[in-house]
């Protein structure tokens, strides 16, 4: 019997057999367009940061300050300050879901950041309630919720502690962002804020802030906005007059990813707060500026590599420290690591050096 012959047979076998149990069909609609009319500027919760209608991830090392960064932006929203970190903020409400902090940590932090109980009425906090959103009760939950409350911030703390998805596995992530959280943000004309980990970098691997995200790819794919953060200077601690400890971070801000074309224009966040003994008086998270830290000697000795090598060709690594007047190891090391890594040079053989191969151009 011929293969399509057999296909056929087969086919008109599974249809008798599906048509007794058909699915009801699927109700969809196309987007409409009319090009004459000026298109509507993006409604912002935080402006050319989060938008409504969107699911957004803030990714960060532990001890980055993504909690405490988001607990300033929660703050913000339901005291009516109208601004957070230099950008305008619109909105009154916010629903949170927090499977990572303990609820005293939750009460100190918020409190010392401006909440008193005036402004409870716009803040919705579930804290280690088990939420596993992505399943069909947990997802009809939030939607629940969040509509009750009229929120119009959601944030989701953490990935890997609140949802279902498998960390590493694209499908099950694509399925949470398409499936539960997307609709939601849609729905209700919220901005979604999804908290998740950085995987420790590994030595001689580049530190992009669009590929650090713990797991699976499709993060940072789905995501609309990918906000990263990077500690730049850790929690250092001080001795005021009054005897009290005052505490301060730094953490560099990042936007590899916004949907809306918006630069990466890196922020420093200065994370200071003043403790009686353990008492948590006061906590400030605030804009410090543009970053522009000075290139790291490693990076500055990598770029005298790659033009050395583009100048002479193939060197051994004893010419390229002769050359460059480096000693053999460690620096040097690390530069050569670097540039392979990022394949800005080639190795031809052991122990010897020369520019990436040009390709074709076509």
């Amino acid at each position: 019997m011929l293969a399509r012959e057999r296909f056929l047979e087969q086919f008109e076998a599974l249809s008798a057999v599906a048509d007794h149990n058909t699915p009801p069909a699927l109700e969809v609609a196309p987007l409409e367009f009319d090009f004459d009319r000026d298109p509507e500027p993006p409604a912002y919760v935080v402006d050319r940061l989060f938008e409504r209608q969107t699911v957004n991830v803030v990714s960060g090392d532990t001890g980055a300050g993504k909690s405490i960064v988001l607990a300033s932006l929660i703050v913000a929203v339901c005291t009516d300050r109208g601004e957070w970190l230099g950008r305008d903020v619109d909105a009154l409400r916010v629903l949170c879901v927090d499977e990572e902090n303990p609820s005293r940590v939750v009460r100190d932090r918020l409190r010392a950041l401006g909440m008193r109980n005036q402004h409870c009425e716009r803040l919705r906090y579930f804290n280690r309630q088990g939420f596993n959103i992505g399943t069909p009760a947990w997802t009809a939950c939030l939607r629940g919720e969040a509509a009750e409350h009229r929120a119009e911030l959601i944030v989701i703390d953490t990935a890997s502690a609140a949802t279902n998805a498998e960390v590493n596995d694209n499908d099950t992530v694509t399925r949470l962002f398409t499936e539960a959280l997307r609709p939601i943000a849609t729905d209700l004309d919220a901005a979604v804020v999804l908290l998740h980990h950085e995987r420790k970098q590994q030595p001689g691997q580049p530190a992009n802030p669009g590929q650090a995200m713990m797991g699976a790819r499709q993060w940072a794919g789905q995501s609309d906005t990918d906000v990263a953060l990077r500690i730049v200077s850790p929690l250092s601690e001080e001795t005021a007059e009054n005897g009290n400890r005052l505490l301060r971070s730094e953490v560099v801000m990042r936007t590899p990813k916004v949907r809306d074309g918006e630069p990466d224009n890196p922020r420093l966040v200065v994370v200071t707060s003043e403790k009686e003994k353990r008492k948590l008086l006061w906590l400030s998270v605030t804009d410090g500026g543009r970053f522009d830290r000075a290139p790291r000697k490693q990076d500055t000795l990598a770029d005298r590599l790659v033009a050395l090598l583009s100048d002479q060709g193939e060197m051994s690594r004893s010419q390229i420290a002769t050359e460059l007047d480096v000693d053999e190891g460690g620096s040097l090391n690390r530069a050569l690591k670097g540039a392979l890594t990022a394949s800005r040079i080639s190795r031809i053989k052991k122990g010897i050096y020369g520019p990436t191969t040009p390709q074709p151009q076509f």
